[in-house]
Formats: structure tokens, sequence, C-alpha cells
């Protein structure tokens, strides 16, 4: 899998902090959510999440990544956006502080209120 992402990223949006910010379809919701965050890394493109909306008390989740909103149950996305791009893409992969898109672009990301000063680097939407 590479190396996880470092766990400064990963949890709850609420919380003060960087975490990365998904739109995410639990597999027991009814819909997608804008507010998700992920809980723990399962593999590259794998992550148990969870919403702080957490309607019903919708229990957290397996989702992947897919490209776009998410669709259906055990989904999520996750924008990026490169250096002197006006392209939002989807994260397909995930680990450390690099990202592939499913452009096929390959990234070093940065937290959302980064300035990107050099190509081959994107923002990863955080909170």
């Amino acid at each position: 899998m590479g190396r996880p992402i470092k766990q400064t990223f990963i949890g709850n949006t609420a919380a003060t902090g960087q975490q990365i910010a998904a739109t995410v379809w639990l597999p027991f919701d009814t819909q997608a959510r804008t507010d998700g965050y992920f809980i723990q890394q399962k593999a590259t493109s794998t992550y148990q999440a969870a919403s702080v909306s957490n309607p019903g008390g919708v229990q957290p989740g397996l989702v992947t990544l897919v490209n776009g909103v998410p669709t259906g149950p055990a989904q999520a996305n996750v924008s990026v956006i490169g250096y002197n791009s006006m392209v939002v893409e989807q994260a397909q992969v995930i680990f450390d502080h690099t990202v592939v898109t499913f452009l096929g672009n390959t990234y070093t990301w940065y937290p959302t209120g980064t300035t990107l000063t050099q190509p081959g680097t994107a923002i990863i939407r955080t909170a």
C-alpha cells in the first residue's frame, strides 16, 4: 500500500486540525453526505468513514474512493486541485503525501490553505 496517510489527516472534520474531508455514502445511509471524514485507512483507496451529521445514528462503514459524486452505498470521493489547474480531480489512491487521480495524474499533496509553488503538487480538501 505504500506508507499510510499520517494520522493528523485522519479524523473528525468537526475537530480542530487538517483532516481530509470527503463526500461519503455510508453503507447503511440513504444518501451521500458532504461532511464525511475518514476514521481509518484500510488500503490506498479504502477507508473506514463516518459523517459529521450522522443522521439517525448511521454507523461508520467501509467506503471505496470513486470518480465523481458517490452514487450508492460504500462509496466516497475526495477532491484534488493540482498546481495551476482549474480542474477539480478526484482521488483514486492516497498514501503518505502522494495522491493519484482518476485522470492518471500523480501529485505530492498538501492540505487546504497551502500555497502551491511548483508543478506536481496539489491540494486535497481538508477541514
